[in-house]
């Protein structure tokens, strides 16, 4: 029900997205400026995932596939950077969700990453485009998740971290979720 605001929210977010698709930790309150630029893989990567979920989101309730198109070239930014930052099938190294601590790829992160992915692929297919490589790459993603993330006694831990599952419980993975992991 809140179209017009959720259209300028990511309106600004692809303002505020860097040129390599991905976003600073978070700004200043005029929006101009990062309070938190770390730069590389001292930023978080569950950001950039946020953006083609939101358009998609966006897309689904109004059909407005004008102001989705206008948000492709952001979309495909941050999908790109979603791919290139890769690593053993995993998304790469990053500072956690509560921007605390830097490790190898963190599960809350890798599942944004799968949101995005396949958001962008659903874009894609609904503005006539080829998507293929994101919903593979999502899927990639996913399998690498349950190889290497999930515990001995079969949840997701936190992430990889110094080269080792990190098997601490992480209160966000449970928006995974909704996202149709089990």
């Amino acid at each position: 029900g809140f179209v017009p605001e959720a259209k300028g929210f990511f309106e600004l977010l692809e303002k505020l997205q860097k040129p390599d698709g991905s976003f600073a930790i978070n700004y200043n309150p005029d929006a101009q400026s990062a309070f938190f630029d770390f730069g590389g893989d001292q930023n978080e990567n569950d950001q950039p995932g946020m953006l083609p979920w939101g358009v998609s989101r966006v897309l689904d309730a109004t059909g407005d596939t004008t102001w989705a198109a206008a948000r492709w070239p952001a979309v495909e930014r941050a999908a790109n950077f979603l791919m290139s930052v890769s690593e053993s099938g995993l998304i790469g190294k990053s500072r956690d969700l509560w921007e605390l601590e830097t490790g190898e790829s963190w599960t809350y992160s890798n599942g944004s990453a799968i949101a995005g992915l396949e958001a962008t692929a659903h874009i894609a297919q609904k503005l006539g485009r080829d998507g293929s490589r994101f919903a593979a790459r999502a899927t990639a993603i996913r399998a690498a998740m349950d190889r290497q993330l999930v515990t001995q006694d079969g949840w997701f831990g936190r992430g990889s971290k110094n080269g080792r599952l990190d098997a601490r419980l992480e209160i966000a993975n449970l928006a995974l979720a909704s996202g149709g992991f089990d």
